[in-house]
């Protein structure tokens, strides 16, 4: 059975080609499969720049200090006017003293 809306030349047209079926595969499956891939691209993105930019937080009990400068330069660069150039210095040894810290419990 085919089923179609518009007039009686579009009937003969398209209806005799493609089946119901066929024709709610292609404009309403497909546009809500690229509606939810578009969402889960933004929301990827999204959750990509928090981590890009607070992923710093994560990195003071791993000894990379690098990657702890790095993190810390960035998040001045975003919030220059909140942040002090120190901010980065004192991160570092924020994560310096959490090392210390560790490492006298353990003994």
């Amino acid at each position: 059975m085919y089923f179609c809306f518009g007039s009686t030349h579009a009937f003969f047209s398209n209806c005799l080609q493609w089946p119901w079926r066929e024709n709610f595969r292609i404009d309403l499956f497909t546009i809500l499969i690229d509606e939810r891939e578009l969402d889960f691209e933004f929301r990827y993105n999204a959750y990509k720049n928090t981590c890009d930019s607070f992923g710093v937080s994560g990195k003071l009990h791993d000894g990379n200090d690098e990657g702890l400068t790095a993190g810390g330069k960035k998040l001045i660069e975003l919030y220059n006017e909140d942040l002090e150039l120190l901010f980065v210095e004192k991160l570092v040894n924020v994560a310096v003293y959490f090392r210390n810290c560790n490492t006298v419990r353990q003994r």
